[in-house]
């Protein structure tokens, strides 16, 4: 599988845009969040499935660093 080669941008939306998805609940109920948008096309689609679609390192990438910044967040 290719490297990532990942654009980052970070956008804070304004409190009062209601997300879409599973994220809507956790909006209505007041609660915080922070959502990572991807970029795959296939993103639901059959073809989105495990090995040929995974990069376990990349994966692992993600998941360190969202683990780091929920730490940090609840400091």
């Amino acid at each position: 599988m290719p490297a990532c080669k990942a654009v980052v941008t970070c956008v804070v939306a304004p409190k009062t845009l209601a997300p879409t998805g599973e994220t809507r609940d956790v909006h209505r109920g007041g609660g915080r969040y922070v959502t990572l948008v991807g970029s795959n096309p296939l993103f639901h689609l059959p073809d989105d499935r495990w090995p040929h679609a995974v990069d376990a390192n990349a994966v692992t990438r993600v998941a360190a660093a969202a683990a780091a910044l929920v730490v940090k967040l609840t400091r």
